[in-house]
């Protein structure tokens, strides 16, 4: 006969605790959903100025360098450390703040009407395409008996059970759901 030690028996306990724990964590996220969205957009609104402030920082910050080594070898003139660095600095960030803004302006003028015209056009082509498809997928099945015959009962019993589920089911469903009012 075998002997199973405690490590193996603890070690699959608590697998299946951690699973149970796991699975009654998000059965309650599923049943709280909205609160948990709520909750959840309320940070990311309260957090999104430092969000911004931070990629902005991110992106503008490499520029600034950039620029503050090259105003720190034109204002090589200067004598006082203290100035030279506080002119260079003030300067390496005005001129990255410039370059963003102008680089968010130029994305603006190019990019959008781009998007815009690409967005129109695409709502323009898919009904086309939508009768193509639906067209060759008609003439698809008409050559193919057999593949007719299964189309026709898959969609046949898609239906029924569609049709059931929103008269039966969702029905009673709902009912249990919401309470009755009744005119008094």
């Amino acid at each position: 006969m075998k002997k199973y030690s405690f490590k193996r028996y603890a070690g699959v306990t608590m697998a299946l605790f951690g699973a149970a724990a796991l699975s009654l964590l998000l059965f309650f996220a599923l049943f709280r959903i909205d609160a948990i969205h709520k909750a959840f957009s309320h940070i990311c609104k309260t957090l999104m100025p430092f969000i911004i402030g931070g990629v902005l920082a991110y992106v503008i910050c490499p520029i600034c360098n950039f620029f503050d080594n090259i105003y720190n070898k034109v204002f090589k003139f200067i004598k006082n450390e203290k100035k030279k660095k506080s002119l260079s600095n003030n300067l390496s960030v005005f001129t990255g703040l410039l370059i963003a803004i102008l680089f968010i302006y130029f994305m603006i003028i190019v990019i959008i009407p781009n998007l815009v015209n690409s967005v129109v056009r695409l709502i323009q082509i898919i009904p086309d395409n939508v009768n193509k498809v639906i067209d060759f997928v008609q003439k698809f099945l008409n050559e193919n008996e057999t593949l007719m015959k299964y189309s026709e009962n898959i969609i046949d019993k898609t239906y029924t059970f569609i049709n059931d589920w929103l008269g039966n089911e969702f029905l009673d469903m709902h009912r249990e759901l919401l309470p009755v009012f009744q005119p008094v």
